[in-house]
């Protein structure tokens, strides 16, 4: 089997035939089309060690929350997820998880595979929590599409609670100050992409200097989450960089409230610091009783 990519980004499967030294490939359009396929095909895969560990965690979690993640989107009113630009493979792990899991495995290092598959559980992870958040306010989207575009200061959709009756802007992945500022002056602030920010009001753009243009005008957030897996693959997870990026963002956003949410087990020492800083604490996201326990609390903090 031989797994291409196009330019833009795009999967071309092919299946190539050896017969008497000579090599002959077709494309498969089969594992583009029948997802259930790709997700089988990938398994077929005997990873090793850490790679192996997140293909299982991929197996165990990102179908099934892909598929709540769209079936929020429909029920909100939404028509589907919009994507720009590097959105592409989060896009390809929502709407397609076999086929994605599959393009992870067709590259070529061990390394390469784990920073691939870190990357898209995290990245559907924080959709999940984004859904978890619009289901606990029994969302209606005040926009056609939710709209995937990273570190721009569009929102993801405005929804409506039928519940509180008021409506809040929710922003993903969206910058809280321009990137070159930490390469130009010196101290400035390092931590400038949060995973989730939600305002109370509809805020149809930022501005483009960020985020933080907001917070100067006044327009503070009601709710700032950083979302990990609990996996340290990357310095990302490391407790000493969760605690700084914890505290930049309440700095520079001053958000009404904080809340880091784990897909895992969190480090113990680390839980105690952040609730230390009035940080509240979500571990394993997807057992049911927590989720029950993270609804409620977005309720209390967002109705009042």
């Amino acid at each position: 089997m031989y797994l291409g990519f196009s330019r833009s980004g795009y999967f071309h499967p092919h299946v190539c035939i050896a017969n008497e030294g000579v090599v002959k490939c077709c494309s498969c359009r089969n594992l583009e089309e029948d997802d259930k396929l790709s997700l089988e095909v990938a398994s077929m895969f005997k990873p090793i060690g850490d790679e192996d560990r997140l293909v299982r965690l991929y197996l165990s979690t990102i179908p099934k929350l892909s598929n709540e993640i769209l079936n929020t989107v429909m029920r909100s009113g939404a028509k589907r997820v919009f994507h720009r630009e590097y959105a592409m493979r989060l896009y390809e792990s929502l709407y397609k998880p076999g086929l994605s899991l599959l393009t992870t495995m067709a590259l070529s290092t061990a390394q390469r595979r784990i920073q691939s598959l870190s990357t898209k559980i995290s990245h559907i992870l924080e959709l999940a929590i984004i859904a978890k958040i619009v289901n606990a306010l029994d969302g209606i989207s005040l926009t056609e599409y939710w709209y995937i575009e990273f570190t721009k200061n569009t929102p993801l959709t405005i929804i409506k609670s039928r519940i509180t009756g008021k409506e809040y802007t929710i922003f993903y992945q969206s910058s809280i100050l321009p990137h070159i500022l930490p390469g130009i002056i010196r101290g400035a602030p390092r931590h400038l992409i949060p995973d989730i920010v939600v305002f109370e009001g509809e805020v149809k753009d930022a501005p483009q200097r960020g985020l933080y243009r907001l917070v100067e005008a006044g327009k503070v957030p009601e709710l700032v989450v950083e979302v990990k897996t609990g996996l340290i693959y990357s310095k990302w997870e490391r407790p000493e960089y969760i605690v700084k990026q914890v505290k930049e963002y309440k700095e520079l956003l001053k958000p009404k409230n904080t809340m880091i949410v784990f897909l895992k087990d969190a480090d113990f020492f680390l839980k105690m610091k952040l609730r230390a800083m009035e940080v509240m604490v979500f571990e394993n996201i997807v057992h049911e009783d927590v989720q029950k326990k993270f609804k409620n609390y977005i309720l209390k903090i967002l109705n009042t």
